[in-house]
């Protein structure tokens, strides 16, 4: 395994409510896809898939860095949700006299989200694996972030190849800050850089497993 640098060049727009991306979430993923089982849900889910990634020494996490970007435009889009309101009436059994569009699965709404343009269009990732299995991972990868379904963040093209290291730390300390989310045992971490809660392995979105880590600045 080898220093790699993954870049996602991006067509548009991209929704990232919860932050980076992490690609070892975003293998993790793949690689459920490839062998057509549903989304990794848990941790063990999670942890039984091989990725073409090197772990740590202490194996605690991936050594592959959170996706790095710089957002250089903000846009509000909107989601809506209107209640069909004739045609549940021409539907509605004739017992039917109330609808309740205050709350409950007919309720209409108009939600506020985010959309970003990055600059160069592009997010960038560091991580020491195999380029041929991280490559053929994410061509089941077309789409990045949250509202993927309505277009947001569509990749136009993955590049995926080998990189200087940049010395001690790499991928996920550089400088003495982190690329991705460490435990607070890990050395070589400024005593200035950021800490939060959060997971140390996907999936990322299990609150229930956030501990106090290391993160960089742009998660924190």
């Amino acid at each position: 395994m080898t220093p790699l640098h993954v870049v996602a060049h991006l067509q548009g727009g991209i929704c990232l409510p919860n932050g980076p991306i992490a690609l070892d979430a975003l293998l993790t993923w793949a690689e459920a896809m490839r062998r057509e089982l549903p989304p990794p849900a848990t941790a063990q889910d999670c942890q039984d898939l091989p990725l073409p990634i090197a772990r740590s020494t202490c194996g605690r996490y991936w050594l592959a860095s959170f996706g790095a970007y710089e957002p250089e435009e903000h846009e509000v889009d909107w989601t809506n949700r209107r209640f069909p309101i004739a045609e549940a009436q021409m539907l509605a059994e004739p017992k039917l006299r109330r609808v309740n569009m205050s709350a409950g699965a007919c309720k209409s709404y108009r939600l506020p989200r985010e959309r970003m343009h990055l600059r160069g269009d592009r997010i960038d990732w560091w991580a020491i694996g195999d380029a041929d299995g991280v490559r053929e991972l994410l061509m089941y990868v077309g789409y990045l972030g949250k509202r993927r379904g309505v277009g947001l963040g569509r990749v136009r093209e993955w590049r995926v190849g080998p990189c200087e290291s940049w010395g001690e730390g790499f991928p996920v300390v550089r400088d003495g800050y982190p690329t991705r989310a460490l435990p607070l045992d890990v050395s070589g971490i400024a005593d200035d850089a950021e800490r939060a809660m959060h997971a140390i392995l996907p999936p990322y979105w299990a609150h229930t497993r956030r501990v106090e880590a290391w993160v960089p600045s742009w998660v924190a």
